[in-house]
């Protein structure tokens, strides 16, 4: 995790690689960097680790590399693993950063003037959809303990 530019790196050995083919020993150390934001939303897909590799900066380290050995070394001793397509994904890619939450408004401009002061239920019975694309995050905070929808909405209304 890094706190300054709100990311988080996901790193794993993959041995099925077809890097390093020259090599027995194939593989590499494959490296995914995602913002918070990323993560975020990745809480809410259907399958989160396929979403974050598709979104992420990816780096690859091939087992062929000169300073491969320290590099896992380093890798194997800074790193705590948690993939897993198995076991419960959303809970641990939660864990990795505090609850947080967004305050997202409508953008401005003509093309948006049917979405404006309505709810999503009236939307959705104008054959209108939600789209976050429409949006930009005005706020974000981080939850705290015993927070509801209902709490943050006082607060800023």
């Amino acid at each position: 995790m890094n706190e300054e530019n709100e990311s988080v790196t996901w790193a794993y050995f993959n041995p099925d690689s077809s890097a390093g083919r020259s090599c027995p020993q194939g593989g590499q150390l494959v490296y995914h960097t995602f913002t918070y934001d990323q993560l975020f939303d990745a809480l809410v897909m259907e399958d989160p680790l396929d979403y974050l590799e598709q979104v992420s900066k990816t780096e690859l380290v091939d087992v062929t590399e000169p300073n491969f050995a320290s590099i896992a070394q380093e890798f194997l001793a800074d790193n705590e693993s948690f993939y897993s397509r198995y076991n419960d994904v959303g809970a641990k890619l939660s864990a990795l950063v505090e609850p947080r939450y967004g305050i997202f408004q409508l953008k401005g401009g003509e093309e948006l003037r049917d979405y404006r002061f309505e709810s999503a239920d009236s939307l959705k019975k104008h054959g209108l959809y939600i789209d976050r694309e429409n949006y930009d995050r005005v706020y974000r905070g981080r939850l705290r303990e015993g927070e509801t929808l209902e709490d943050i909405y006082r607060r800023f209304n």
